[in-house]
């Protein structure tokens, strides 16, 4: 991974000093094409380039929370990202999420990361996913959606809910 950050001289002093510190073995051929790729932008270019990539995960995003409305709406609960690639939701009826989506969600193919992974104590039962709209294609965020709605419909069937 390479990062651009521009601010002031001693902020980035100190950036750089942790950086030498904490990233060791960083490829100098892909420093080296960074370098030359945004010497050849500019700032100008970065701009742009990053407000396409900005364009391309909120059209991603919003298809995706119009997919979860569409399958998920009483099933689960989620707030809309202002930014990055994830949506977390909370599963509704589901007291930890990773037996469901450790078993069942995957051998149905859907793909989620059960939110105990993101505690300070994994083995604490957690009822929250993240889920990821950054790769997937539109019709296989529709689909993985439905079939998660299969699945937390099963699930509150099995548990009485």
């Amino acid at each position: 991974r390479v990062a651009l950050a521009p601010g002031p001289k001693p902020l980035i002093e100190r950036l750089v000093l942790h950086m030498q510190s904490a990233a060791l073995c960083v490829s100098g051929i892909s420093q080296a094409c960074a370098f030359a790729l945004l010497r050849q932008w500019g700032a100008e270019g970065w701009a742009a380039h990053v407000g396409s990539v900005q364009a391309l995960y909120r059209q991603r995003r919003d298809h995706f929370l119009a997919c979860a409305e569409r399958h998920l709406t009483g099933l689960a609960e989620w707030a809309a990202p202002e930014a990055g690639m994830f949506v977390w939701m909370r599963l509704l009826g589901v007291r930890d999420s990773k037996a469901l989506i450790e078993g069942p969600a995957r051998d149905e193919k859907v793909l989620l990361v059960p939110g105990a992974y993101f505690s300070s104590d994994p083995s604490a039962p957690s009822a929250f996913v993240r889920a990821s709209y950054s790769v997937a294609a539109a019709e296989d965020v529709d689909e993985a959606l439905r079939r998660l709605a299969v699945l937390l419909k099963k699930h509150r069937q099995a548990h009485g809910e």
